[in-house]
């Protein structure tokens, strides 16, 4: 069994126990928009489970053609893991670009130029601060377009926070308008936060 299999089974183990405690002790996660708005989408479920989830009603379909915006510095691995699951969610054509994009139907800021202000526009922070391995991943909509916005502390936030976002989409190619902030509680993510529930 490889570390990736361990730590999610580990970590979903951890999400059911920390799950009944929530609704046990009547703890809700908190929503992107006041109750009178449109009705909340229940919190997306995602191992290990996040510090921070906020959700909103939103719910943004990956289009045929989506633009992401990336740095020299921009992990691989994570690039790899953004780019298989848009595709798996429905996207023909991803137009890699190194500055922000006049203007696009879909763009994913991975770690690029423009990732904090895009943060920033979707009322989530920057990573600046986390520890090691932690992250900020916003989406919404910004000026009738889809702005999805991906930031590590780090490499390895940066990665987790790619996995978060291929949770995150379905098998219909729906993205939930969302808020995520995370990052570990002990130095072998997953696997020594699943023992202390």
């Amino acid at each position: 069994m490889d570390e990736f299999t361990l730590r999610s089974r580990l970590s979903r183990r951890s999400a059911r126990v920390a799950a009944v405690l929530l609704t046990a002790a009547g703890l809700t996660t908190p929503s992107l928009s006041p109750a009178s708005a449109a009705p909340r989408q229940p919190a997306p479920e995602v191992w290990p489970r996040p510090q921070s989830t906020q959700t909103g009603p939103g719910r943004f379909t990956v289009p045929d053609r989506v633009v992401e915006v990336v740095g020299p510095n921009t992990d691989a691995s994570a690039r790899e893991v953004v780019e298989t699951a848009l595709r798996e969610a429905g996207a023909d054509r991803i137009v890699r670009v190194d500055k922000p994009p006049a203007s696009a139907a879909f763009t994913v800021y991975l770690d690029g130029p423009g990732t904090t202000a895009a943060l920033k526009r979707l009322g989530a922070r920057s990573p600046a601060g986390l520890p090691s391995g932690g992250y900020a991943l916003a989406s919404g909509r910004r000026d009738g377009r889809t702005v999805l916005a991906l930031s590590g502390s780090d490499a390895t936030g940066t990665f987790y926070a790619a996995q978060t976002l291929r949770q995150l989409l379905s098998p219909s190619g729906k993205l939930p308008q969302v808020r995520i902030r995370d990052w570990p509680t002990a130095a072998l993510r997953g696997v020594i936060e699943g023992f202390l529930l």
